[in-house]
Formats: C-alpha cells, structure tokens, sequence
C-alpha cells in the first residue's frame, strides 16, 4: 500500500497486518495498531498479512481507515479503533462526501454468492 501524508503524519499499513503512524517531521513512531504483540509473528499467520496489492489508508473527518485484517477505522491521532468491519477487500478504499454525510467506499468479495459488493 501507499503510504498517506496528513497533518505532518505519515500513515503505513505493514504487510503483516499492523499499520503505522509516524511524525513526518522526525520519523518517531507515534502510534501502531494494533499495539505490539508480545509475540514475534510466526509462519503460518499468512493469513493475517496485508497484501501487498491491499489499499491504501484514507482519512476522513479524523478517522483513518485501513485494511489491516479486514477494514478498520481508526482514531487518526490516537491509533485507537472506532469501527471494525470484518472480511476480504479488494480494490482502493474510496473518500465519498455529500452534504452531511461522509463514506469510505471499498469493494467486497463475496465468493460464495459469486458477487462483488460495494460497501460503505
């Protein structure tokens, strides 16, 4: 995924399903998500990685939101989860506005139906 430059942040999903928030000034890590396990990653959680070809993080009203072990929202400043929507995700994650209300649009798989679903 590409990272994100907002607010004098730089925001990077990982390819084993953590993502990152860093001061774009110094490069410290302000916050990670989720929090460092206390285990090492080990072969066989391949299920857990981003993908590489996985979209990018998109920022809207203060909420990141991410593909990191099914589609997350998270708090921008803190790291610390408002939503969590489970599943697989294909394509880019897509900022939708109009008048009051505020979308993040992303493709969803839907293998046993065969369909591919739009979500909000």
């Amino acid at each position: 995924p590409v990272p994100l430059v907002a607010g004098g942040r730089v925001y990077v999903a990982g390819t084993t399903g953590r993502v990152y928030c860093l001061d774009a000034g110094d490069g410290k890590l302000a916050w990670e998500y989720p929090e460092a396990p206390s285990k090492p990653h080990r072969a066989g959680d391949e299920d857990k990685w981003i993908r590489c070809g996985s979209p990018s993080p998109v920022l809207l009203g203060g909420t990141l939101t991410v593909n990191a072990q099914g589609l997350v929202g998270l708090d921008a400043r803190t790291g610390k989860p408002r939503w969590k929507l489970p599943g697989a995700f294909s394509g880019p994650l897509l900022a939708w506005s109009k008048e009051d209300a505020s979308r993040v649009l992303v493709l969803r798989s839907d293998h046993a139906a065969k369909k591919t679903l739009l979500t909000g």
